[in-house]
């Protein structure tokens, strides 16, 4: 009548994720590793993309306003050791207002289509590779002439809470990232398949 527990000994334990959001411990433990990458993300953001301009938000009406938020990632490899951290600076964009307005799709392929890729490459004996791009939502297409949206600044910009961003292009977050990443792409591959031709 007594239901029996479970012997936890004989569960295997699994191993750590590669990459998760950061507990509070661990952001207190790397505190000083999570500022400096804080600082990298906002830099990528001004600095290397060029994806805002500053907008005093007493002074505009501001009619598309988001929030964000630091997502906090460590790396660990394989074993569970320590490689690196991460600071992410993620828009809601559930908040936008022209989010129904966006076209959103991006070409992804399906599980029946990578795998007959994969099948093709062994049978045809090809070599496969793959890149991983740095900030790569922050470099699509730039916005229409249609799209605002103004966006909370991290507290490392250093600017006070009435100074906002208004967006040039898509950030993370936002729900036409991957399209106007895509866009981008797209636009340099045909360029590149059109002068190798």
């Amino acid at each position: 009548s007594s239901i029996p527990t479970p012997k936890t000994h004989n569960i295997p334990r699994r191993k750590p994720a590669a990459r998760r959001e950061a507990t509070a411990q661990e952001k207190r433990m790397y505190a000083k590793q999570f500022h400096e990458a804080k600082l990298d993300e906002y830099k990528s953001w001004t600095k290397e993309n060029d994806i805002l301009e500053f907008v005093d938000m007493r002074k505009t009406k501001v009619g598309n306003y988001v929030t964000g938020r630091w997502v906090l990632t460590v790396k660990r490899d394989k074993e569970g050791k320590f490689l690196k951290v991460k600071a992410r600076w993620v828009l809601r964009g559930f908040q936008d207002s022209q989010v129904w307005n966006l076209q959103t799709d991006s070409p992804t392929a399906t599980r029946p289509g990578f795998r007959l890729q994969m099948q093709a490459a062994a049978n045809n004996n090809w070599d496969l590779t793959h890149i991983d791009l740095r900030t790569a939502f922050l470099q699509g297409e730039q916005f229409s002439d249609t799209r605002d949206v103004v966006c909370q600044l991290p507290p490392e910009a250093g600017q006070p809470a009435y100074i906002g961003g208004r967006l040039k292009r898509a950030a993370y977050g936002l729900n036409d990232a991957p399209r106007l990443w895509w866009n981008r792409l797209d636009k340099a591959c045909l360029l590149y398949t059109s002068d190798a031709a």
